[in-house]
């Protein structure tokens, strides 16, 4: 896949979790994931951990210190127990990440470009 400026590009689209998808994809290849739970399960549940959005270096260290190394195993774990080892807030997010479910706003509006400033002289 090539850009509108020829250079290679990458994307990922999905019913959920684009980011990721969009991460994990080649330049010049597309990934999607159908919008079944099983397609979704299927995708998600062999990953490390540490690809899910949001999973930072010290969760990922957390998780694996409790036998947690892929989606799929902190997918079997109730959001309670997630809650309890990093949290209420990050434990039900990364709860409803494993399962496919990502709330996060995605703004399909490009970022403005900075003005480049002139560089004649008056």
């Amino acid at each position: 896949m090539t850009g509108h400026d020829g250079l290679p590009s990458a994307a990922g689209a999905g019913p959920t979790l684009a980011a990721m998808a969009c991460a994990l994809t080649p330049p010049g290849r597309r990934t999607i994931v159908d919008d079944s739970p099983e397609a979704i399960d299927a995708f998600l549940r062999p990953r490390p951990v540490r690809e899910l959005p949001g999973v930072g270096a010290k969760t990922a260290v957390t998780l694996t210190e409790y036998g947690l190394h892929t989606v799929g195993d902190v997918g079997d774990v109730s959001q309670h127990t997630l809650q309890r080892l990093l949290g209420a807030r990050a434990g039900r997010t990364l709860h409803d990440r494993t399962h496919g479910h990502d709330t996060t706003i995605v703004d399909p509006t490009p970022p403005r470009q900075p003005s480049v400033p002139s560089t004649a002289c008056p």
